[in-house]
């Protein structure tokens, strides 16, 4: 700006040059003048003459002074224009630094060294919630305070302490009570001498910043609360696979108590518990391919499964990695369970040669016993015929149609031509799957030794006739021969025996029961070990009894062959063992011709295990059907090629119609939608179904609400939830679900709609009557407190009106230790009607100021004692607030008069700390200073400070102890506290110096 004066000093003087005209108007007057003086007092010429020409030496002096008075005017003119030109820059300085204060976009106010506000901008007013004119005249702690007022944290009181430059983070208030967090910087504000005027403060609104850090714990908190949730044991490693954060279940498995035992070390030392990683550990090859690597691992009876995810910077570089272990033993055990179970039915089905199949109505494969694939290979998508009989066509007798029709087991025999013409006996069962299908179990069991002992036996029984003929023939020839047909029947007979003996063997061998029943008698003649196990008796006691006693016992006389004439008896009996038990069995009966003599050979099958099947697929059709009806749920099936829906009398029965009405229980879809779809949803039926007809995902499972009109007309409100299938060619071929009708969900939730908004009205009005009603109440008790604290106010100017009457010094320390204790009760109703919450006060900042006006009366420099405060955020009833603010009072007082005398060295404490236990208060004040003579009883001291602390102690129905130390310490409990939340310390000096 100086530079810019200089180098217009010139234009300036020809801008303005009246004091170049007064120069040049004072140097005229002075030539004249000078010409009158040489006329009239030295008569020399005439005054035209001395004024024109003079002579030559005044000539030379008039123009050298001329000159002189000229130059003089064109300098003062350069001066005086730079002066101004200065004094315009400055204005204008100003006029910027004026609009740049006021358009800041931080808050900016101007505080003298006396707390007095002068200048604020726009931002300002608009943070404090204040208009200009409200600022005007008033101190800086009530306009916009904060904790620090009052304080030696004060910004203004640490400049003026020597600070050059205060930055703080606090919590300002604004007139209407609100809390603003900001970010406080305060410089010097000085005149150009370097006087220190006062201090100008810029406020930064950090609320957002506030919010968005208290949002991220929010955040941190929920994401450690799942990460500690998870029944996974996890943890974060760094780069090395070292340990930096895990989660409670990972502490529970390493044995430790909490993180910090844990934090460094390598995750192979948790599990296995090794010093270095074992061979293939995922944590290794996760380094090497940057991606999840897994792995299981048994140690001791226990199976973990290991998962180390990578965690990547932006460049791809590992920085650390995700690593979780979780328990599998029991899914081994159960895994291994399995295998061995499975291993045996494969023995048992291998042993037996009995296969097991599953088919469905349309003759597709659902499933064949691992034996049997070795077999027949891969039986997917395959129909039964195609897969076993290698035929293009549906075999003859086939027992699946007759079982499915008749709902009931189906025994027949079947010739395997791809295993060599190998005989097995059929028996297809009917039941249910989980959706309703209709499905058959076939039990094959090999009936090769069956078919061989037969065909053996009727060898045997021709080759028996064929004997009988010969021998008959050649009695008639010849008496001769008579000895060698006795011979040869004898032979015969042995052969007989032999041939017996074979077939006991071959019936032995059998895996199913074997009874061979005298056709006349029932009587039982013989019993393969099969069945007599499956009889529990001796084969004694089997061996000659009547069929019935262990053979259908309820069927007694009917015999199906004997009586009822029966060629072959296929059917299901009861099977009556020894101990009482009643088995449920199948049983082929045929009548044979043996030596001449008829006999019953009966097979018998135990079925007790499809017939638990059996009863548990009802029992589960039952309570389907039960639960199905409670939720009002009715099934479907849609054939997509066909466009076919298929429904039962319980759909039908939601819609108010029957199969009868409706034509059968199959109906086209646009029949459906054009029927009982509401016209309004038609179009979006047809995007769910087109939806499931054109997806990828095999398992796709949707749902989607809907009307639909019943044929009474009635509108109800179903959903509809479904799932798809698809065939070998990933084509959507038939979508099932259910429809539930939730009309009376919907007509509830619409009640309670309208009933929740009647409730908001109702409590909106009656919250608006108990807050107008509370404010009252809010403004009187402020008013109640506000009076109480000016009458105490009173009381405490008449004590100092007092006391400068009274002479005696002594008297007057006690009218001003009385008019302490008065101010001690009046700053409680000072913080009351300040405070939001009228019927309490919070005991750290009513503390801090206590002990602040306690050491301005008693004169203390603050760099000789040091005040240390820890209280929690405790808030107090004014019932205790009062009665323990005056024992603080009296406390405090007595370490500030008696605790350090002068001439005592050595750092100078105060200590005041209050916590807080259930419902229990701790006071604890205690001094580092000289302490109480060894020979004063405290409790029945005379002086009236302690004797009023003993007092208010037992008024609160608390304890008071003296505590051994250095110094002189009190304990105090009450059990009267209420509120309590963080602790709140401070070390400060509560008057400056």
């Amino acid at each position: 700006m100086c530079k810019r004066m200089l180098n217009s000093g010139v234009s300036m003087t020809f801008r303005d040059n009246t004091i170049i005209l007064i120069g040049l108007g004072t140097a005229l007057i002075w030539w004249i003048l000078e010409s009158a003086i040489h006329v009239v007092v030295f008569s020399e010429g005439t005054f035209i003459q001395q004024l024109v020409s003079p002579d030559s030496h005044e000539l030379w002096m008039r123009t050298l002074t001329l000159a002189v008075i000229i130059i003089f005017s064109i300098c003062a003119q350069i001066l005086f224009n730079r002066q101004k030109q200065a004094e315009e820059e400055v204005r204008d300085s100003h006029t910027e630094l004026d609009q740049i204060f006021q358009t800041a976009a931080d808050g900016m106010r101007v505080v003298d060294k006396d707390f007095n506000v002068l200048r604020v901008n726009d931002t300002f007013l608009e943070l404090a919630g204040i208009r200009r004119d409200e600022v005007a005249g008033r101190k800086c702690y009530d306009v916009f305070s904060s904790p620090l007022c009052h304080t030696p944290g004060c910004p203004l009181t640490r400049i003026l302490a020597g600070d050059e430059h205060v930055e703080e983070e606090v919590e300002k208030v604004r007139i209407d009570g609100k809390k603003v967090p900001c970010i406080v910087t305060a410089t010097p504000f000085r005149k150009p001498g370097g006087e220190l005027i006062g201090i100008v403060e810029d406020f930064k609104d950090i609320t957002g910043h506030k919010q968005a850090e208290r949002a991220l714990r929010d955040a941190a908190l929920r994401w450690q609360r799942t990460f500690d949730s998870t029944q996974d044991a996890i943890c974060v490693l760094d780069a090395e696979q070292r340990i930096l954060q895990c989660n409670r279940t990972m502490l529970g498995i390493a044995g430790a108590k909490n993180p910090d035992e844990l934090d460094g070390r390598y995750c192979w030392e948790i599990i296995p518990g090794t010093k270095k990683p074992i061979t293939g550990r995922p944590c290794l090859r996760m380094r090497e391919s940057l991606k999840r690597e897994t792995m299981e691992l048994q140690i001791g009876a226990r199976w973990f499964f290991i998962a180390d995810d990578p965690m990547l910077d932006e460049a791809g570089v590992l920085v650390g990695a995700v690593h979780s272990v979780r328990d599998i033993t029991e899914r081994k055990q159960a895994e291994m369970k399995v295998a061995i179970i499975q291993k045996q039915i494969e023995f048992i089905l291998g042993a037996t040669k009995t296969g097991l199949d599953i088919i469905d109505s349309d003759f597709n494969v659902r499933y064949v016993d691992p034996e049997w694939q070795k077999v027949y290979g891969n039986p997917e998508g395959r129909k039964c015929y195609e897969y076993f009989m290698g035929r293009t066509e549906m075999c003859s007798g086939c027992g699946i149609p007759k079982a499915l029709a008749g709902k009931t087991p189906f025994v027949s025999e079947e010739i395997l031509v791809r295993e060599g013409n190998r005989p097995i006996q059929v028996t297809t069962i009917p039941f249910q799957d989980e959706n309703g299908e209709w499905l058959v179990a076939e039990v094959n069991v090999d009936i090769t030794e069956l078919k061989d002992a037969q065909e053996e036996l009727k060898k045997h029984r021709d080759h028996l006739q064929e004997l009988v003929e010969q021998r008959t023939a050649e009695l008639t020839e010849s008496n001769e021969r008579l000895r060698q047909e006795i011979t040869e029947r004898k032979n015969a007979e042995i052969a007989l025996r032999e041939s017996e003996n074979n077939l006991k063997a071959i019936l032995e061998s059998l895996q199913s029961a074997l009874l061979i029943i005298d056709s006349k008698t029932h009587t039982i003649v013989d019993a393969n070990s099969v069945a007599i196990r499956m009889i529990g008796a001796p084969r004694e006691e089997i061996i000659g009894h009547v069929c019935h006693k262990y053979i259908c016992p309820a069927d007694v006389g009917k015999c199906p062959i004997s009586d009822l004439k029966q060629t072959i008896d296929l059917s299901e009996r009861i099977l009556l063992t020894a101990s009482g038990e009643r088995v449920p069995i199948l049983k082929s009966v045929t009548s044979k011709v043996i030596s001449g003599h008829e006999y019953f050979i009966e097979n018998i099958i135990d079925i007790t295990e499809p017939k638990r099947i059996e009863g548990e697929l009802k029992k589960s059709k039952l309570m389907l059907a039960e639960a199905m009806d409670m939720a009002n749920l009715v099934s479907w099936e849609f054939d997509v090629p066909t466009g076919i829906f298929t429904f039962d009398d319980r759909f039908y029965a939601l819609y108010a119609t029957t199969a009868e009405r409706e034509g059968g229980h199959q109906m086209p879809a646009e029949v459906y939608a054009r029927e009982f779809v509401h016209p309004d949803d038609i179009n979006m039926v047809a995007e769910e179904v087109n939806k499931a007809i054109n997806t990828t995902n095999p398992q796709f499972v949707s749902q989607r609400e809907h009307r639909i009109i019943r044929r009474d007309g009635e509108i109800r409100h179903i959903v509809m939830r479904y799932r798809i299938t698809k065939d070998a060619n990933g084509r959507t071929i038939k979508t099932y679900g259910a429809n539930q009708d939730i009309t009376g969900r919907k007509q509830a939730e619409e009640k309670l709609k309208r009933f929740n908004e009647e409730l908001e009205e109702q409590v909106r009005q009656r919250t608006e009557q108990i807050t107008a009603s509370l404010q009252e109440k809010v403004l009187l008790l402020q008013e109640i407190h506000h009076r109480v604290k000016n009458n105490l106010q009173i009381i405490i100017s008449l004590i100092n009106l007092q006391m400068r009457k009274l002479k005696d010094p002594q008297l007057k320390q006690v009218m001003a230790e009385t008019q302490n204790r008065i101010k001690a009760m009046a700053l409680v109703h000072e913080k009351l009607y300040q405070s939001k919450d009228i019927s309490s006060i919070d005991l750290y900042e009513y503390t801090r100021f206590l002990v602040s006006q306690l050491f301005a009366f008693y004169g203390v420099r603050s760099r000789k004692v040091t005040v240390n405060i820890d209280i929690g955020k405790i808030i107090l009833d004014i019932n205790i607030a009062i009665p323990l603010g005056l024992i603080l009072n009296e406390l405090v007082s007595n370490s500030l008069k008696h605790a350090f005398p002068d001439g005592s060295e050595g750092k100078r404490e105060i200590s005041i700390a209050i916590g807080k236990q259930n419902d229990t208060l701790s006071i604890r004040v205690m001094d580092n200073g000289i302490g109480m003579p060894a020979d004063v009883d405290w409790r029945n001291t005379t002086t009236l400070g302690l004797g009023l602390v003993i007092s208010l102690v037992e008024q609160l129905e608390g304890t008071i102890e003296k505590e051994p130390g250095k110094g002189t310490r009190f304990l105090i409990t009450v059990r009267q506290a209420v509120g309590e939340s963080g602790n709140r310390r401070g070390t400060y000096n509560p008057v400056p110096e």
